[in-house]
């Protein structure tokens, strides 16, 4: 995972480039990534935001970063939903043993997991898809 990845950001981005990276995604936090690639933090857009109300001159994503638990490509659903919960954020990082970053769990992926929907693949009203008159046709009624 590159810093430059627009899902990250840099501990030596300004907070012009931290806004930018906001107002161009949906995500409420960014994972803060170091020049080796380690995790760093978490800059919060909430955070972003008062700073730049206060204008605040000189601060790096870096200075706005906060401590998260880390998810583990290996961790199960459980122990994912713990940390996510305790958090109470937006999401959290998954990143290898070395601290890498890999990616980023938020709430809809531990929803779609917790459904057996696969990522990528559009959500179904089963239930819907049940009570259709074209389905009741099939039904063994």
């Amino acid at each position: 995972m590159q810093a430059s990845d627009s899902r990250w950001t840099s501990t030596d981005a300004d907070l012009g480039v931290v806004a930018a990276r906001f107002a161009d995604s949906t995500m409420l936090a960014l994972p803060v990534i170091d020049a080796r690639d380690q995790l760093r933090g978490v800059v919060l857009a909430i955070e972003v935001e008062r700073a730049v109300h206060d204008r605040a001159a000189g601060v790096t994503a870096a200075d706005l970063a906060q401590s998260v638990p880390l998810v583990s490509p290996d961790d199960g659903l459980e122990t994912a939903l713990s940390a996510l919960s305790r958090n109470g954020g937006d999401g959290l990082p998954v990143a290898d043993r070395s601290c890498a970053v890999t990616g980023w769990f938020t709430h809809r992926d531990l929803l779609r997991a917790a459904a057996g929907v696969e990522p990528g693949r559009p959500t179904t009203d089963r239930g819907a898809a049940a009570r259709s008159p074209h389905s009741a046709a099939r039904s063994p009624h």
